[in-house]
C-alpha cells in the first residue's frame, strides 16, 4: 500500500509556495522586508489550516459493513483509502480479497465467496459525493445498502418528497406578501401534504408515486403562472425589491419541480426491483 505519508513533502512543498506568492506580492507593493515576513506568517496560517484538514482528508480510510441478504446479519466489511490505492474485503472477519490499485478499484473485481457465490465491487468517485460508495453486485444483484441498492434509490426518492414539500412550505411563508394569494396557498398545500406522499413511497405505494406526477406537473405549471404574473404586474413584481423576492420564490418552486422529477424517476425504477424481491416497504 502507498503510505499517505509519503506525498506530505509535496504538501509542504505546496503550502510554501501558495504563501509565498501572495506574501511576496505584497513586499513589492509595499517595499517592506517586513511586510514579507508578516505576510507569509498571515497567508502561511491561513492556507497551513486549510491544506492540512485536506491532507488528513486524504489519508483516511473508509469501511462499512453490509448485509448480504436483507434479512441477515452484516457479514460483509469493505474498506478502502481516499484515492483507491487499496481496497480489503472480508467476509465474517477473514480477509477474502483486495483490490490493489485506483484503476481496478474502477473497472471493479470479482470474488467467489466460499459458498460459491460470485461477488463484485467497484468503486466510482462521485464529485457530488465526499465520501464515495462501492457498487457491490452479489449474484448479479446489489445487496442492500450498496450504492446501487433500489431501497436506497426509494429512499432517495421519499425524501425528495419530504424535502420538496419542506422547501414549499418555506417558499410559502417566506414570499405570501409578494406572491399571489392562490399561489401562497398552493404552496403551501403542496408543502404539508409532499411529506405524507413521501412517507408512503417508503411504503411502497405506487398510487403514491402517481400523485407524485401530479405534484410535478402542479409545480412546474404554477411557477409559470406565477411567473407570468409577476411579469404582468399581478403582484407588484416590477418593482425592484418585491420582483426579486418574487422571482426567488418562483425560482425555488421550479427547483421543486426538478426535485419531485427526480425522485420520481428513481422511484419507479427501484420499486420495480424491490417488489421483485418480495420487498413490502423500506
Amino acid at each position: 500500500m502507498k503510505k499517505a505519508s509519503s506525498n506530505l513533502p509535496k504538501w509542504i512543498i505546496g503550502w510554501i509556495a501558495i504563501t509565498l506568492v501572495p506574501a511576496g506580492c505584497v513586499a513589492i507593493v509595499s517595499g517592506s522586508i517586513r511586510d514579507l515576513v508578516w505576510g507569509m506568517g498571515i497567508f502561511g496560517a491561513i492556507t497551513g489550516v486549510f491544506l492540512f484538514v485536506a491532507w488528513l482528508w486524504q489519508t483516511q480510510r473508509f469501511s462499512k459493513v453490509y448485509q448480504l441478504e436483507r434479512s441477515g446479519a452484516k457479514r460483509l466489511e469493505v474498506s478502502w483509502a481516499y484515492n483507491f490505492t487499496e481496497t480489503r474485503i472480508k467476509l465474517d472477519g477473514n480477509e477474502i480479497g483486495i483490490i490493489s490499485t485506483a484503476n481496478e478499484a474502477k473497472e471493479g473485481k470479482t470474488f467467489q465467496l466460499p459458498d460459491g457465490s460470485s461477488l463484485n465491487i467497484k468503486i466510482m468517485p462521485d464529485s457530488s459525493k465526499p465520501k464515495p460508495e462501492p457498487t457491490i453486485i452479489l449474484n448479479g444483484k446489489p445487496i442492500p445498502e450498496s450504492a446501487n441498492d433500489p431501497a436506497k434509490e426509494l429512499k432517495v426518492a421519499s425524501n425528495g418528497f419530504i424535502v420538496g414539500g419542506a422547501f414549499n412550505l418555506l417558499a410559502g411563508v417566506l414570499f405570501s406578501s409578494t406572491n399571489p394569494v392562490w399561489y401562497t396557498v398552493l404552496l403551501c398545500v403542496l408543502g404539508i401534504t409532499a411529506p405524507i406522499v413521501g412517507i408512503f413511497i417508503r411504503r411502497m405505494s405506487r398510487t403514491a408515486l402517481n400523485i407524485g406526477i401530479v405534484y410535478g406537473v402542479i409545480a412546474a405549471l404554477s411557477f409559470l403562472l406565477a411567473f407570468v404574473s409577476d411579469l404582468t404586474g399581478g403582484s407588484g413584481s416590477l418593482k425592484v425589491i418585491d420582483g426579486i423576492t418574487s422571482i426567488f420564490g418562483n425560482i425555488s418552486e421550479l427547483i421543486q419541480a426538478v426535485i419531485y422529477t427526480t425522485a420520481l424517476q428513481k422511484g419507479f425504477k427501484a420499486m420495480d426491483e424491490l417488489e421483485k424481491e418480495g420487498v413490502k416497504s423500506i
